[in-house]
């Protein structure tokens, strides 16, 4: 195999969907998705060993015990079989054990999680950037035992994500980087669009950009949000800054700065103090710009119930009572 050989290096790209590459960037195509998911399942967490009969379980569950084995030497065989012969020792697939060499395989989760338990704004950006979507999106498979699997790793990964976001957009806000934050707060509303704290940040940092009508734009999308997710209005104090956002009229002194006016500096002090001494090392300080989202400190234990919620709904197609159903738990911080 020559120069494809010398990568000697698997790359899994398993946050947004699957890929599997070898370091020249060369695709590795397994032959069907139970084989995919299998690769996916032995990487999380590198290094861990797997029974076969678990395996077999875990893919082939509806199978009786004998089936559901040889299935799993079958798609183990194809698996070590797709794999240039540099890499086919990361396939610890003899034994009554299975599990694939970290050393030769690279997983962007566990760099995911690695960065982002680091904790520093650099380490941060470079979490988020790798978290392109949920675990293994868009992968479905009628076995119990692996979706069980799947939804909790999801959530787990979710909420990982969900935090990094938050305190990079504390230390960004910090640091006056009203733009940086703009999209790491949309970044956040995408995972979770009922959190009332964040829309209410953008808000105010599209006002300090000076982009008063992206401001109440989104105040209708966070009603938008509230209302199909959970049924009911926004809280007194996001009504109470679209009012003033609404109202907002630049001073003579504004005026005279022209663009340069800072039209969030007549808005109410925002829900913000800093993440810095929970996650953020050595923060820089700031005297000219809002503190960080204050509401956002106790954002992971709320968040973990309403993406609990959100499974179960997602899970039971129950209709909503007359008056939205009940409110997701942990939507709002106060």
């Amino acid at each position: 195999m020559g120069a494809l050989e010398s990568s000697a290096r698997l790359k899994l790209i398993l946050l947004g969907g699957f890929q599997a590459r070898l370091d020249s960037g060369a695709a590795l195509v397994l032959p069907t998705r139970k084989a995919q998911a299998l690769v996916a399942y032995l990487a999380l967490p590198q290094g861990r060993t797997h029974p076969r009969e678990t395996l077999a379980a875990l893919l082939w569950g509806d199978m009786p015990e004998a089936q559901g084995r040889s299935n799993l030497r079958q798609a183990l065989s194809r698996i070590r079989k797709a794999l240039p012969d540099a890499i086919r020792s990361a396939a610890m697939f003899d034994g009554p054990t299975v599990f694939l060499d970290p050393a030769l395989v690279d997983v962007d989760v566990a760099r995911f999680e690695r960065l982002a338990a680091d904790g520093h704004p650099a380490a941060l950006e470079d979490a988020v950037f790798l978290y392109r979507g949920d675990l293994l999106a868009g992968m479905t498979l009628s076995e119990r035992r692996f979706e069980s699997w799947l939804i909790s790793e999801r959530e787990r990964l979710r909420e990982i994500a969900l935090d990094a976001l938050t305190h990079l957009l504390g230390h960004q806000q910090q640091t006056g980087a009203a733009e940086p934050a703009i999209l790491t707060g949309l970044r956040l509303l995408a995972l979770d669009p009922v959190q009332e704290a964040v829309h209410r940040a953008v808000m105010r940092l599209y006002m300090r950009a000076g982009r008063r009508e992206a401001a109440l734009r989104q105040y209708q999308n966070c009603l938008t949000a509230l209302a199909a997710e959970v049924g009911m209005p926004p809280d007194p104090e996001t009504r109470r800054l679209h009012e003033q956002i609404l109202h907002w009229r630049p001073s003579r002194s504004d005026r005279e700065r022209g663009p340069e006016a800072d039209p969030a500096s007549t808005v109410p002090a925002p829900d913000i103090v800093s993440l810095a001494s929970r996650a953020l090392p050595e923060p820089p300080t700031s005297t000219d710009v809002p503190p960080a989202i204050s509401e956002l400190i106790g954002r992971s234990t709320s968040c973990g119930r309403a993406a609990a919620s959100r499974t179960d709904r997602s899970r039971s197609p129950r209709s909503r009572s007359a008056g939205g159903g009940p409110a997701r738990p942990g939507r709002r911080s106060r």
